[in-house]
Formats: C-alpha cells, sequence, structure tokens
C-alpha cells in the first residue's frame, strides 16, 4: 500500500536522502495500518541505502594528526614540555620577569 508524503518526495528528488529517510520515518510514527508501515519501512530503508558515504581519502586531515603537528610546534618553541602535555591556558600567556623588566622612564640617569 503506497503512502503519499510531499515534502519526503522532494527531498528525495533533491538527492537528500538522510533527511528523507528522516521524514519516511515521522509518516511512519504517524500511520497504524501495518500495510502502509511496511511500505514506509521499506521506502526509508531505500533512501538510507543511497546516501553516499564519504569516504576517508590519504590527503585529508583529520583531528588528531592536527592535534599532533600542534603539539609538536608548541614543543619546539619551547611553549610545552613532555610527550604527552597538552597546552593550558598560562602556556599562551607572556612570561615576565622581575629583573628583565622595562626600564621605568620615570627614572633619571
Amino acid at each position: 500500500m503506497k503512502v503519499r508524503d510531499a515534502r519526503a518526495e522532494v527531498l528525495e528528488a533533491a538527492g537528500l536522502y538522510r533527511r528523507a529517510a528522516r521524514r519516511w520515518l515521522e509518516v511512519f510514527d504517524s500511520r497504524i495500518d501495518e500495510g502502509e508501515r511496511d511500505w514506509l519501512r521499506q521506502r526509508r530503508n531505500a533512501c538510507l541505502r543511497r546516501v553516499t558515504r564519504i569516504k576517508k581519502g590519504r590527503d585529508d586531515l583529520h583531528f588528531r594528526e592536527v592535534n599532533q603537528a600542534a603539539n609538536a610546534a608548541l614543543r619546539r618553541m619551547g611553549l610545552l614540555s613532555g610527550s604527552d602535555a597538552s597546552p593550558t591556558r598560562d602556556t599562551y600567556k607572556m612570561q615576565t620577569d622581575s629583573k628583565a623588566s622595562l626600564p621605568d622612564k620615570t627614572r633619571k640617569t
């Protein structure tokens, strides 16, 4: 028994299969007849099979790789010590030394 839903059909026609599958699920929840529910289940599964998966390529940068590169750069700059240390809020604060402060312009020479 075929069920019509304009919104889901428009989403499918646009190639938005994940959103269309979600809409078919909403329609499924509003139906009582088992024949309609079975047809909706099949239609939703067909949409989910059409979803294109993003394939990971070798050129893609992943979060872990970016994090490791950033930590390596911080270690080279001397802002991070240890192999598994993470930068803290204090890492980026300017280090001031009381003896090496800027010259006081009010002091007479």
